[in-house]
């Protein structure tokens, strides 16, 4: 779904960062 895909780069971004 369009939600799991928004949450699927917000926790890319996140480790990203990490």
């Amino acid at each position: 779904s369009i939600n799991d895909l928004s949450i699927n780069v917000a926790d890319s971004k996140a480790w990203t960062f990490r």
